[in-house]
């Protein structure tokens, strides 16, 4: 066998190889995916990550979970379209891993920082928390 040879076998060895090895990653990514599909006009809850926020908006006990928003435009099986509140100034495409289904209102969905990025919805919150602390001023 010629040197030529020996590197071309070589070659194609490795390259088995490295298909091989895709495969194997590729199968465990796949375990752990998310296979959820949404329709036109359902309703979800959108996971806002840090470079969702503008540069000075961002803090760390920010609502990172907001909605629910309407689906307005299905662009692939991966990316939703959203009907943003006018207030939210970020990009209106959402990948499917930053959506959950909304299932409608349930008493143990309550979570303090949820939905806090619509103003003047947390009102009776804020009256308690004022009159709790007007109260133990005196």
């Amino acid at each position: 066998m010629t040197i030529r040879g020996r590197i071309l076998s070589t070659q194609e060895r490795m390259m088995r190889q490295k298909t091989w090895q895709a495969v194997g990653i590729n199968a465990v990514a796949d375990r752990r995916r998310r296979h959820v599909e949404f329709e036109v006009g359902d309703f979800v809850w959108v996971v806002l990550t840090k470079n969702r926020f503008s540069a000075g908006d961002y803090h760390k006990l920010a609502a990172r979970k907001i909605g629910p928003v309407e689906i307005v435009e299905k662009i692939n099986s991966n990316a939703y379209r959203l009907k943003l509140p006018r207030h939210i100034r970020t990009a209106d495409v959402f990948n499917v891993k930053h959506l959950i289904p909304y299932t409608g209102d349930s008493s143990d969905d309550d979570d303090s920082r949820t939905n806090s990025l619509h103003p003047g919805e947390n009102n009776a919150a804020e009256d308690l928390a004022s009159r709790y602390l007007e109260k133990n001023r005196s």
